[in-house]
């Protein structure tokens, strides 16, 4: 005999799922990160990451360690 699955029940009282739940992003917030995250791959493997896509200038090393996944220079950007 198999045995029974956890009920929601019990992973809702779980510490662990509830720590877990409150960390991790709700599905939208992670498939955006994810988008970036890819986006700046391959604007890495083209040569492109680290300059802006309006203006072709190159984008400040404090805006690219403050988000990794920018595309737009601070001048551009205000």
């Amino acid at each position: 005999m198999t045995p029974a699955l956890p009920t929601d029940e019990f992973r809702a009282a779980s510490p662990t799922m509830t720590k877990w739940r409150l960390k991790s992003p709700t599905t939208a917030q992670g498939s955006d990160q994810l988008f970036k995250v890819e986006l700046a791959l391959a604007r890495l493997e083209n040569g492109d990451y680290g300059y802006c896509v309006l203006c072709d200038e190159e984008i400040g090393i404090v805006d690219l360690e403050a988000d990794p996944s920018t595309v737009v220079c601070s001048t551009c950007r205000t």
